[in-house]
């Protein structure tokens, strides 16, 4: 899987989506569910600084909306960490954003990938995550 898009002057790319039960080892977390670890890099191609959160991403299925979590991330990044990181002008992050889910929603074919352009920002779009 490798998917661009933009929002604005934010390109966006899905370089892979990966299942698994715990993140960080021994020592890290295990799923309620299972993980899903979409890695994901935000390029910025504006002229201001932007920052980017893991809460700018999140999962919808028709109605239903799903929120990362936060605390899985951080053990699912060795060094790029996707909360609350400032991104200059002709710069990218690249790091895992982590989604605790119900094994038959990470298959469902309506899943989609629902990224917000961050504070203040209208600029919105979803993308299927499962073709």
């Amino acid at each position: 899987m490798s998917e661009t898009f933009k929002i604005a002057d934010v390109e966006y790319t899905i370089h892979s989506k990966e299942v698994v039960q715990n993140v960080g080892g021994e020592f890290g977390m295990n799923a309620k569910g299972s993980y899903l670890i979409l890695n994901v890099t935000v390029k910025n191609n504006g002229t201001k600084a932007i920052t980017v959160s893991d809460s700018d991403f999140k999962l919808v299925k028709d109605k239903t909306e799903y929120e990362t979590d936060s605390t899985a991330g951080i053990y699912a990044n060795d060094d790029a960490n996707l909360f609350f990181t400032s991104v200059n002008p002709e710069n990218e992050v690249t790091g895992n954003v982590v989604f605790d889910l119900n094994p038959d929603t990470i298959s469902d074919t309506n899943l989609k990938l629902k990224v917000d352009a961050g504070f203040g920002n209208s600029n919105k779009a979803l993308v299927t995550i499962n073709e």
